[in-house]
């Protein structure tokens, strides 16, 4: 509810022009409502769309269940740059002909475990992860 709006048809209603100050007071002291910031809610913290989701997949057995996740790392992110040397001298940290590359990994697990996983070299977009579930893990379930 919004104060201009509730103001347009106050007045539409009654012909009377009510200030928003009075509209505000009338809200707050004789109505007992307070001011609230809309903020975005992600749909996945929801408690409705848990517990929708908890109803439509309760009856399904937990080992018929897969779930598959991505993951990236870069080799820059793994190096040795620290390590130990006496007091004074500077530490030794190899990093020529070192790439920066970036992997990705979809690992498939079930209750039972890792049932499939596909490693691949930069990022991976959706037509890998449509690949990996037709050629590797749902023929891996049969």
């Amino acid at each position: 509810m919004y104060l201009g709006k509730l103001q347009e048809k106050m007045f539409n209603l009654t012909g009377i022009w009510v200030t928003l100050s009075k509209i505000t007071q009338i809200l707050h002291q004789k109505l007992g409502l307070s001011l609230l910031v809309s903020q975005a809610l992600d749909c996945r913290q929801c408690p409705v769309a848990q517990a929708a989701f908890v109803a439509a997949v309760h009856q399904i057995p937990a080992d018929y269940l897969v779930f598959i996740d991505e993951s990236g790392v870069k080799n820059m992110d793994v190096w040795q740059t620290r390590g130990w040397e006496k007091r004074g001298s500077a530490g030794a940290c190899d990093l020529r002909n070192q790439e920066n590359d970036h992997w990705t990994i979809l690992p498939a697990v079930s209750e039972g475990g890792m049932i499939a996983a596909i490693t691949e070299k930069g990022p991976v977009e959706c037509v890998h992860v449509e690949v990996f579930l037709k050629r590797q893990l749902v023929s891996g379930l049969h």
